[in-house]
């Protein structure tokens, strides 16, 4: 496997992680956004058409990317028995776990400070905050990312299908 293959798989793992940031963010600003008025709503829609825009441009500019990068030596990286199909599901598991490690963290703590604002007594939940919608980003984030995480190799071979297509 050449130098230039390996930056353009890091290259499309990039634009994979910035389409599993875009679904979530999009909804955490939509569930946001929806009391401040249509302005702020067509900024959500904004906000994901241009990190779909960024996901689309890295995967499609990454072999352009990758071939100015290795333009000098394109190096021959010695992987015995190792294909750009397992590389790619590789990706998608290092990417999904990325994602469902960060999300679960955060769940718990939201899903902990709102098990103590329920079971507060009335008389301390004045001096506490309602947990906020925060936690939504977080949930869709787990969700997206355990789809990625546990479909690695069939997300995989798409992606090889449609690279070869290319």
């Amino acid at each position: 496997m050449t130098a230039r293959t390996v930056v353009m798989v890091v290259l499309r793992l990039f634009a994979l992680y910035w389409a599993i940031t875009a679904v979530p963010t999009f909804f955490f600003q939509t569930a946001w956004n929806v009391r401040q008025g249509l302005d702020m709503l067509f900024l959500s829609g904004l906000t994901l058409v241009i990190l779909l825009g960024l996901t689309v441009g890295c995967w499609f500019v990454a072999p352009a990317i990758a071939r100015w990068i290795t333009r000098r030596d394109d190096l021959v990286v010695q992987i015995s028995g190792l294909t750009l199909e397992d590389l790619f599901a590789f990706g998608f598991i290092f990417v999904g776990l990325w994602f469902v490690l960060g999300a679960i963290g955060r769940c718990v703590w939201y899903l902990y400070f709102y098990w103590l604002f329920v079971a507060a007594p009335p008389a301390q939940q004045q001096y506490l905050t309602a947990p906020d919608s925060d936690w939504i980003i977080y949930l869709v984030q787990l969700l997206v990312a355990g789809i990625v995480l546990f479909n690695a190799r069939k997300w995989a071979g798409k992606l090889l299908r449609w690279q070869k297509s290319e």
